[in-house]
């Protein structure tokens, strides 16, 4: 039987260790369908393809091989010994180690600044509303400052004219003429 691997995402109870029997298998599909992210009609697709060759895989196990011209069940084979010189393995897997341990430190350096970034940022939006703010006050404070100006304005220009007016003359004694009685008339 062919090693099926979880995909992405899998649950920890499913690893890829070595063969499998077609009931740990046809588990091993079932959680696959149930993961999360694994919605896509190509991985869908796949899923239904290993879906069938695992029945045609059971078919042939449980009729021996001898239905139609399938060719008999092969005996099972034991997994490969493991090689004598693992070709630098131990060096390579302590070289992950280093670089896995390393990643971990710049993880955690690129997660304090970007803390330190989302207070600055935090800060620089609340500075932004004050400016606002105090913009708009000064907007209105301004228009009431110029409206009462004017007003006051006008008020004293009202009143200033007021106090420097002439005063009124007195009221002038009529003018009298005296137009003297008419003289009699000469007699002829």
């Amino acid at each position: 039987m062919a090693t099926i691997k979880p995909a992405i995402g899998a649950p920890p109870s499913v690893k890829p260790s070595g063969h499998k029997t077609s009931v740990e298998a046809a588990e091993m599909l079932r959680q696959m369908e149930r993961t999360p992210g694994v919605n896509s009609p190509d991985i869908q697709e796949a899923i239904r393809n290993l879906r069938r060759t695992l029945g045609q895989i059971e078919e042939r196990n449980t009729s021996g091989g001898s239905a139609g011209n399938q060719p008999p069940r092969d005996p099972p084979v034991a997994p490969p010994a493991p090689p004598e010189d693992n070709g630098g393995m131990e060096q390579r897997l302590k070289d992950l180690e280093t670089f896995a341990f390393d990643a971990n430190g710049r993880l955690a350096r690129i997660e304090t600044k970007l803390d330190h970034v989302d207070k600055e940022v935090s800060q620089i939006k609340w500075w932004i509303v004050a400016q606002i703010a105090a913009l708009f006050l000064a907007v209105v404070g301004t228009g009431i400052a110029v409206q009462q100006m004017t007003v006051a304005t006008f008020q004293g220009a009202a009143q200033v004219s007021k106090d420097s007016a002439p005063a009124a003359p007195a009221q002038q004694q009529p003018i009298i003429i005296n137009v003297p009685a008419a003289a009699p008339a000469a007699k002829p």
